[in-house]
């Protein structure tokens, strides 16, 4: 898969690190990281139950194929791939993936921070906080 949008009924992190992988074992890469972000429990206004997401997906999806493309070029690296989960999920569901496929590790976590940070700020995913005390908040 290429960077983007990911609908919660399609979304399998294990298999998309796996694809990763195969697809840069062939000897260019000498370091692979992955990173994945999950739901936390603490939230703006309190305990969080769950975290509803959604995107203006065409854009969304555009954005972080640019972001890792930028990424990918700044850093000198063989792959990155970034795709952030829409719908809703529980505390301590995954929502978010990042892999960077590197020639070394020299710059590799430099890159992930940067894909990171990228995908904070850039694309229009919205996310809305549902607390454990049944009130919710777009954040």
């Amino acid at each position: 898969m290429a960077s983007g949008i990911v609908h919660k009924r399609n979304w399998v992190p294990s298999e998309l690190i796996s694809r990763f992988i195969e697809r840069n074992s062939d000897g260019r890469s000498g370091a692979i990281n992955i990173f994945i972000g999950h739901v936390k429990r603490s939230g703006v206004r309190g305990d969080v139950k769950a975290l509803y997401l959604e995107a203006y997906e065409e854009v969304a999806s555009e954005e972080l194929r640019r972001i890792a493309e930028e990424v990918r070029e700044r850093y000198g690296l063989n792959d990155v791939e970034i795709c952030h989960a829409v719908g809703e999920f529980g505390v301590g569901e995954p929502i978010v993936y990042v892999a960077i496929a590197a020639p070394s590790r020299k710059n590799m976590y430099e890159a992930m921070k940067a894909a990171i940070e990228g995908y904070k700020t850039r694309p229009p995913i919205f996310k809305k906080e549902i607390y454990s005390d049944g009130s919710s908040e777009w954040i």
